[in-house]
């Protein structure tokens, strides 16, 4: 398919990131790989982290938005599209279907582990399947990934994507299964609405 061929560096950052996730999935308990994933917790990491994670919440994506509806309201109205219907999804997976499931600051062996570090003593407890942000992150970096003429800037786009969705995990928010869903659910609801949208909205990809 050509949109396969156009974005290709930004689809292989996405695959991978779905290989590794699946693999450290397939290979560890969510708990064990908690645990192995909080024993690189660094004061240095926190803050790029935190950093990123912030990338998929409304301070940034508001602007975003706003941005996009002054300079080109086509872009706009597929950008905020994929962005509200990705979050949509997202809700009534976490709500209707996996409604309490724990979140590693509400699972109590965790909780209970002296040598866990938490990156704040003040997290949300349940609802932790997916995740919310990680959505949030692949869905608007793939959207600009698609729309972008110059198809180099997906790769960035999407690095950004994955260290959005890392971030979560490693800032105990999520497990790793909450990520690699939600940014699955990110990324195939941007490229799903492309495809019908690219030619009526001319949008630039």
């Amino acid at each position: 398919m050509k949109i396969v061929k156009e974005n290709k560096g930004a689809l292989l950052v996405f695959v991978l990131f779905l290989f590794i996730g699946t693999l450290l999935i397939s290979n560890f308990e969510k708990i064990e790989l908690q645990l192995i994933i909080n024993s690189f917790f660094h004061p240095i990491l926190n803050f790029i982290f935190e950093f990123f994670t912030r990338l998929a919440e409304p301070w940034f994506t508001v602007p975003l938005l706003v941005y996009f509806l002054v300079k080109n309201w086509r872009i706009f109205l597929y950008i905020g599209g994929v962005y509200g219907i990705s979050a949509l999804i997202t809700q009534i997976i976490k709500l209707e279907f996996f409604h309490g499931t724990p979140r590693p600051f509400g699972t109590v062996i965790l909780k209970e582990n002296p040598s866990y570090q938490w990156s704040s003593l003040d997290l949300p407890q349940i609802n932790s399947f997916p995740s919310g942000h990680t959505t949030t992150g692949f869905c608007i970096f793939m959207g600009l990934a698609l729309i972008s003429q110059n198809k180099k800037l997906g790769i960035p786009f999407m690095i950004i994507a994955c260290l959005v969705g890392f971030s979560r995990t490693y800032l105990s928010y999520h497990y790793m299964e909450d990520v690699v869903v939600g940014a699955i659910v990110g990324a195939f609801t941007s490229i799903l609405m492309y495809l019908p949208l690219k030619k009526p909205l001319r949008l630039n990809g």
